[in-house]
């Protein structure tokens, strides 16, 4: 019989122990990273390494996914970086390390669903995993005409910059505190994300991302498709169903309402209105 072993991973270890497993399960995403010597993710990951008989075979994570709701926000587990080796597939593990982590998301948050962004819903729906398209408001914000900008790396991380004295920065550093201000002062809808700094560093190191900033106001772009359109003063936010690059986002409904607040949430879920920005899906 395999010697089948699920461990946690520190961070500090993770160029140690994940990185071959991490590296040929999403190429496209780790290999610039891995160039630069950066083997963090871009949110407050707990992951796990699963050996057979001592091979390094598959990992997984979890990071907290905070939202606002009706006025307050919820915290959730939202699964990540899942991935078994290709000689290891097709042979239940990906099913044995999503039932491991939704136990943990389970014990950890009590929520009342996991959510998960992913490329092959298939695998996911046999788990329990349900497609979630929300119910879209019309966006309100028109094109604009401005040249977009992208910051340049490396740069101050945000969790200093954010103590660093205005009179001292750097006019890329003032924009990138004026669009963090914008969006947490812009208009609250059920599903906006509490963006930790580690988020907000990886959306302005991103290759891929361009900005418009405006006195009022700044449209964030990846790959050319806007993204989200924030206003401190209108309140224009067309949000947007999560997912991107393929991926769609799926939820899995974990227990029944215990308040109305929950109960609430459940009946937003079912009319699809609750909302997953794009630019918080990695």
């Amino acid at each position: 019989m395999d010697e089948v072993c699920i461990k946690y991973v520190p961070a500090k270890r993770y160029a140690e122990e994940l990185h071959s497993v991490m590296l040929k399960c999403f190429p496209d995403f780790w290999t610039p990273r891995f160039a630069e010597e950066n083997y963090t993710f871009p949110y407050d990951v707990k992951m796990y390494l699963l050996t057979i008989n001592g091979q390094k075979a598959g990992q997984i994570g979890y990071h907290p996914y905070s939202f606002h709701f009706c006025g307050t926000f919820r915290t959730t587990g939202g699964i990540c970086d899942v991935g078994v080796l290709p000689e290891f597939r097709g042979k239940g593990y990906s099913r044995l390390l999503l039932e491991f982590i939704c136990g943990k998301i389970i014990k950890k948050y009590d929520p009342l669903f996991i959510p998960l962004y992913t490329d092959k819903p298939p695998v996911y729906k046999k788990m329990g995993f349900e497609v979630y398209y929300s119910l879209l408001p019309e966006k309100t914000a028109s094109f604009p005409g401005e040249e977009k900008f992208r910051f340049s790396s490396p740069a101050l991380p945000m969790a200093k910059l954010v103590r660093k004295p205005l009179e001292k920065c750097t006019e890329e550093e003032l924009k990138k505190l004026k669009i963090r201000f914008l969006y947490e002062k812009g208009t609250l809808f059920n599903g906006k994300c509490v963006r930790s700094n580690e988020v907000w560093d990886e959306l302005f190191r991103d290759p891929d991302s361009e900005w418009i900033l405006k006195e009022e106001e700044y449209f964030f772009f990846r790959k050319g498709e806007m993204l989200e359109n924030y206003s401190a003063s209108c309140g224009t936010c067309p949000p947007l169903h999560g997912g991107h690059d393929g991926n769609m986002a799926m939820l899995k409904l974990c227990r029944k309402a215990k308040n109305r607040q929950e109960k609430l949430l459940l009946e937003k879920i079912g009319k699809r209105e609750l909302f997953f920005p794009l630019s918080d899906v990695f």
